[in-house]
């Protein structure tokens, strides 16, 4: 549990805060390997803790180590699911991975605080019905590899996605992140110029076969080019920036001191 001191007074008095869980909604009777009443969670515990989950059909279950898999009682439908993690012990609560109940996945409204990955590779591969609304972060400083995280999620792009506040462990690999995320649409992608790029070792094929709005690539060049990031690879797809101005001149040094690629000028 975490605490924070609330002073009243002159008396120092220890006010808990309550950790949030991870909510998403899943439509049961999407294509997928389970029934069509079901989902299954395919979670990945490899540090030994256990996880929790509710759904808003009545259904519960506690002290899971694993994938596990949800019948919902109303049959087949729309419903909206919330995890949480039983000991604090970081672990994988999705690894898709381009298989299972990928396309069931539809929207995921909040990360929560709750649960902390241990790893993020692979974990939305091919979700290619799911949005994110969250405002919120995934606490992921506990994990090293976001290597294809989001892969062919191909409906992204169909609302805004904010990740300004999230986190990232020392040496994170973004290995082709959000790979076939965006094709006749570009994806606004708001919040990239908040990272700390100085965190990751690769942004190889980060947004190939993608596309940011022009106005995302802007801000996500200036922050490189503030963080003074030399020698790794990054793909933006056909991204393209604008070229004058502080934008021009932040393109002209990240590309002449990583390798970069991307769409060209707007």
């Amino acid at each position: 549990m975490l605490t924070s001191f609330n002073r009243f007074c002159g008396i120092a008095k220890l006010k808990s805060v309550a950790l949030t869980p991870l909510i998403f909604t899943v439509k049961s009777d999407n294509t997928g390997t389970s029934n069509d009443n079901q989902f299954t969670i395919p979670a990945v515990n490899a540090g030994g803790g256990t996880y929790s989950y509710t759904t808003d059909d009545t259904v519960s279950g506690s002290g899971l180590s694993g994938a596990t898999t949800i019948t919902f009682p109303s049959e087949a439908g729309t419903y909206v699911v919330s995890i949480t993690s039983d000991d604090n012990v970081p672990f994988k609560p999705f690894f898709f991975n381009g298989g299972g109940d990928r396309s069931k996945m539809t929207i995921i409204s909040q990360w929560g605080t709750s649960v902390k990955w241990d790893d993020f590779e692979n974990a939305f591969h091919s979700c290619g019905s799911m949005q994110v609304s969250a405002t919120d972060a995934p606490d992921l400083t506990n994990s090293t590899s976001c290597k294809n995280g989001f892969y062919g999620c191909t409906t992204l792009n169909n609302y805004p996605m904010t990740v300004a506040a999230w986190m990232f462990a020392a040496n994170t690999s973004l290995w082709e992140m959000f790979r076939y995320t965006s094709y006749a649409v570009d994806f606004d992608l708001q919040g990239l110029d908040q990272w700390d790029y100085t965190k990751f070792s690769t942004l190889h094929g980060f947004f190939l076969t993608a596309k940011l709005v022009t106005a995302n690539y802007d801000a996500m060049l200036l922050k490189i080019y503030a963080d003074g990031i030399t020698g790794i690879t990054i793909n933006m797809g056909t991204s393209t920036f604008t070229d004058a101005g502080a934008v021009q001149t932040a393109h002209i040094w990240v590309a002449a001191n990583n390798t970069l690629a991307d769409g060209g000028a707007a």
